[in-house]
C-alpha cells in the first residue's frame, strides 16, 4: 500500500474514541489560524472538533471557518495556537462527543457603547460558548454588588460582543437584567449579520449604559445563533 493511501486512511478512519488521526503537517499561522495542506474543505467543516499538542498536553478547539489551506479555530480564552511551538499529535472529529473534548469554552464578553461609561462587574463576570455544527450557544453572566464601575450615559445602545460573527439574524434569545431594585426585568437581543455585535433591548426601548447605573447590577444572557 502506498504512503498516499495510508495517509488517506489515517485521515478518514475514526478511532473508537471518536478522533481521527491527521498524518500530514499543520503549522502556526496566527493565534486562531492554522496552515494545512491544500484540500482542507473536502475534509473539515465548521463545527468540527480538533486537538493537538504544543508541548506535553492536548489543546482543544472548534473549527470556525475552512479555506483551502487555512483553518480558523477557536478555543476561546482557554486555548490559543502558539508560536513558534510545533504542532504535533493532531486529531480531528466529526463526532458529537469525542472522548476528552471539553465542549464549553470560556471567553471575555466585552461590552461596547459609543460615548458612554461602560459598566464593569466585580463579583462575577463569566461567558462561555459551545458549538453544534453551524449553531453556537453563548451564556453570559455579569454581576456586581457594589464594586466596579456603574454604567452611565444613553448615547447609543449597549452591546455585548459574541465570540465570533453571526451569519444571519436567526437566533433564540433569553435574558434578564437587574438594576438596583432586585427585580429582574426582561432583556432582549439582536445579532448583527457579519459582526460579533449583540445589540441589547429592554421592553419598549434600547438598552443603555444607564440601565446598569446602580451599585447592584446584573446582566444574564443566553443566545443560540447561526454561524
Amino acid at each position: 500500500m502506498t504512503q498516499t493511501k495510508i495517509r488517506s486512511l489515517q485521515t478518514t478512519m475514526p478511532n473508537a474514541d471518536g478522533w481521527m488521526l491527521v498524518a500530514n503537517t499543520w503549522t502556526y499561522a496566527s493565534a486562531t489560524t492554522i496552515t494545512v495542506p491544500s484540500g482542507a474543505a473536502s475534509i473539515y467543516s465548521v463545527g468540527d472538533k480538533i486537538r493537538f499538542k504544543q508541548g506535553a498536553t492536548y489543546k482543544y478547539f472548534y473549527v470556525f471557518t475552512v479555506a483551502d489551506t487555512l483553518l480558523t479555530v477557536t478555543g476561546g480564552s482557554d486555548y490559543t495556537v502558539a508560536t513558534p511551538t510545533a504542532i504535533t499529535d493532531v486529531y480531528y472529529s466529526h463526532a458529537a462527543n469525542p472522548i476528552g473534548f471539553p465542549h464549553w469554552f470560556n471567553y471575555l464578553a466585552t461590552l461596547a457603547a459609543t460615548g458612554d461609561t461602560l459598566p464593569t462587574y466585580e463579583l462575577y463576570d463569566q461567558a462561555m460558548f459551545t458549538i453544534f455544527g453551524r449553531t453556537a450557544q453563548v451564556i453570559i453572566s455579569k454581576v456586581s454588588v457594589g464594586g466596579g464601575t456603574a454604567g452611565s450615559g444613553a448615547t447609543t445602545e449597549l452591546k455585548v460582543l459574541l465570540p465570533f460573527n453571526s451569519i444571519s439574524i436567526r437566533s433564540t434569545f433569553g435574558g434578564y437584567y437587574v438594576n438596583g431594585t432586585g427585580t429582574a426585568s426582561f432583556l432582549g437581543g439582536q445579532t448583527i449579520v457579519g459582526t460579533k455585535d449583540l445589540n441589547l433591548i429592554k421592553q419598549g426601548a434600547l438598552f443603555m449604559c444607564n440601565d446598569q447605573n446602580n451599585d447592584a447590577r446584573e446582566l444574564h444572557i443566553s443566545i443560540t445563533f447561526e454561524i
